[in-house]
């Protein structure tokens, strides 16, 4: 069958959410869409149980990849769908709301200079709760691609489960995502960000998923030298497009994160040899006041983010130990309500 959106979900193991996450995808209000779900390894019957009330709709399919292929390759697969212009990825422990495709087809088709478009996204906890909102401080629009990519250069502002991407413009790029970057998306993000102007919606209808087993809280003390891998893999096209002096800013940047990270961890000679690699880099960098607000924002949303994973996996202990309770017995103030707790950024690869 032919679609208007192509959309992958990629999977592994025994995934908790993914129900969650076909279940905001088959609600949409545009119903022209074609899921492809990939399991990353052999398909397992507990991946195949949890899809079987959808498999009877001709618009949801699923594969597997037999070997162990990992993340970023397992969601390229996701994405081989039917060769429908838009594409759209979507983790297996991540969720839309029911109008997200409408409205971004809607602008695309609206706005053609742009690759992809994007939003603000909620960050949830393993029950769903709202615990914060990223709002990336974007006008609602076209972003010029200039301008946008000196931005996107600088920090991630576009949060994976938001997007929605033009085939023309992936076709365009070629993404090859790899397993030698932990922020894979990103890179994809600056490829296109490059070539094209972007689109900014101003809501948040996509929520990203803070969970106790996500690849990213395992490396999030080390995330100042996972930037410098991301770096070293897109210096190379991006030369083409921004300022030298902006280059090397972002590496001073990524070096002073690692000597913090390094610092906080108690490694001094990291500590001293990443400050050094800094001012080489970029020897401004102590006094520059655009490196000082990149560095201490990054380091305030890791922190933030790191705090988000324990309130989340100390929320989800409550609610177990809340289930352990014998009937009637009261829960005190326990609150379901949409908290907010400020702006933070992180991403998952959903699909390990």
């Amino acid at each position: 069958m032919t679609a208007l959106v192509d959309v992958g979900i990629p999977t592994h193991g025994t995934p908790r959410f993914l129900r969650a996450a076909v279940e905001s995808v088959v609600g949409q209000t545009m119903p022209d869409w074609r899921l492809t779900v990939s399991a990353n390894g052999p398909g397992s019957g507990e991946i195949r149980a949890l899809l079987e009330p959808y498999l009877d709709d001709e618009r949801v399919r699923f594969v597997w990849t037999d070997d162990l292929i990992g993340g970023p390759a397992n969601a390229s697969k996701a994405l081989e769908g039917t060769g429908a212009p838009f594409v759209a990825l979507l983790h297996d422990d991540d969720r839309w709301d029911l109008e997200f495709l409408q409205r971004r087809v809607a602008f695309l088709e609206a706005k053609r200079s742009c690759g992809f478009v994007f939003s603000a996204c909620d960050f949830i906890d393993e029950t769903g709760r709202v615990l914060f909102r990223f709002d990336p401080g974007c006008t609602e629009g076209v972003q010029p691609r200039q301008a946008f990519l000196r931005t996107l250069y600088r920090r991630n502002v576009v949060g994976i489960p938001t997007v929605l991407a033009r085939r023309t413009a992936l076709d365009e790029v070629r993404p090859s995502l790899t397993q030698l970057i932990l922020f894979y998306d990103y890179e994809l993000w600056l490829r296109l960000g490059s070539l094209h102007d972007v689109g900014y919606l101003d809501v948040a209808d996509a929520a990203y998923r803070l969970h106790s087993t996500q690849t990213t809280r395992g490396e999030s003390h080390n995330m100042g030298e996972h930037r410098l891998r991301l770096l070293d893999q897109v210096e190379p096209f991006m030369v083409a497009h921004l300022p030298r002096r902006e280059i090397r800013r972002a590496r001073a940047c990524a070096h002073l994160h690692a000597a913090a990270d390094a610092a906080r961890d108690r490694e001094p000679r990291d500590a001293v040899r990443n400050l050094s690699q800094a001012l080489r880099t970029y020897p401004p960098a102590l006094v520059d006041p655009v490196v000082a607000r990149l560095v201490v924002g990054a380091l305030r949303q890791q922190a933030r983010q790191r705090a988000a994973w324990r309130r989340a996996q100390s929320r989800a202990s409550g609610d177990a130990e809340h289930a352990l309770q014998p009937v009637g017995q009261p829960d005190g103030q326990r609150d379901h309500g949409e908290g907010r707790i400020g702006p933070a950024h992180g991403r998952e690869d959903g699909a390990a």
